[in-house]
């Protein structure tokens, strides 16, 4: 066995021969055992992602229009407001919809107050014939 080794090949020889590996070996394992001992767990974490759909409807829309003139200057007002983390939103004749998802941990409520606060505020902008928006929870709480 005349190979030529080089640097990782040297190292992983050395490892195989010498004595002191099986010990490197079971300090880890034992290092893992107690980690994963001493490791605080929940069965059921309590984890808190405020989210709701912002529903807006004006009658005899196509989805193009309802795209143009509601979803984009929709998702510019959400997206002012803090602790939005993302906005997802579709268009359809006569109908959008808008996600905000919040970032996790927030409180619910106080999003939710933001969010309509912001929307009622800026009313005013959307189209004449938009009904007044509909805004739902669907945070996982």
């Amino acid at each position: 066995m005349n190979e030529k080794l080089n640097i990782a090949g040297k190292l992983a020889k050395s490892f195989y021969n010498s004595k002191i590996t099986p010990l490197i070996m079971i300090t880890i394992a034992v290092l893992g055992i107690g980690a994963l001992l001493i490791t605080p767990r929940m069965y059921n974490p309590e984890i808190k992602v405020p989210a709701a759909n912002i529903i807006v409807i004006r009658p005899n829309t196509s989805a193009i229009e309802m795209e143009n003139q509601i979803v984009k200057p929709l998702e510019g007002i959400v997206a002012s407001i803090y602790g939005v983390d993302h906005t997802f939103s579709y268009a359809i004749d006569d109908m959008a919809v808008t996600t905000v998802q919040f970032k996790v941990g927030l409180n619910q409520q106080m999003c939710l107050m933001r969010l309509y606060n912001k929307i009622m505020r800026n009313y005013d902008r959307m189209p004449k014939g938009t009904y007044q928006p509909i805004i739902k929870s669907i945070g996982v709480e």
